[in-house]
């Protein structure tokens, strides 16, 4: 229980500690460093900031999308959940400068926003390959069976 109670303090403190930085931050952009790529749609990024606690291992979701889940109810989901974390690890593991814009949150107070890896917005780009559907967030997502 203190555990709990104590990760429920730190993530708060890191939000109140986001909002309170946000004009510097919210609506131009800023340059990241990728970690690593969880899947499609999630990546976790190291934020240009002094406190590591905030700024380091943050996972982004980008915004306006949804990609098949890793573990989806068919091989067919689950294939193209693979092909979709493929590419968005091409596109941002490669690229010398990876951004994120029009930077919010989710419903699980993930970051959320675009991600602009060399210039080319990578959700856009899945979306093209058919990897990704517009999702905004509220409502049922459709099934990729």
């Amino acid at each position: 229980m203190k555990t709990a109670v104590a990760s429920l303090a730190l993530v708060t403190a890191v939000f109140a500690i986001l909002e309170l930085t946000r004009p510097a931050w919210s609506g131009y952009g800023l340059t990241v460093e990728v970690v690593r790529v969880v899947d499609g749609d999630t990546l976790v990024v190291n934020l240009p900031c002094q406190v590591s606690i905030v700024c380091t291992a943050m996972p982004v979701r980008l915004r306006g999308i949804d990609t098949p889940e890793m573990k989806g109810k068919c091989p067919k989901e689950r294939q193209a959940a693979l092909k979709a974390q493929e590419i968005l690890k091409l596109l941002v593991l490669g690229a010398k400068t990876v951004r994120l814009e029009r930077i919010g949150r989710d419903r699980y107070f993930r970051l959320d926003g675009d991600i602009v890896a060399d210039g080319v917005d990578v959700g856009k780009i899945l979306l093209k390959k058919g990897l990704a559907r517009p999702y905004d967030g509220k409502g049922e997502r459709q099934p990729w069976c």
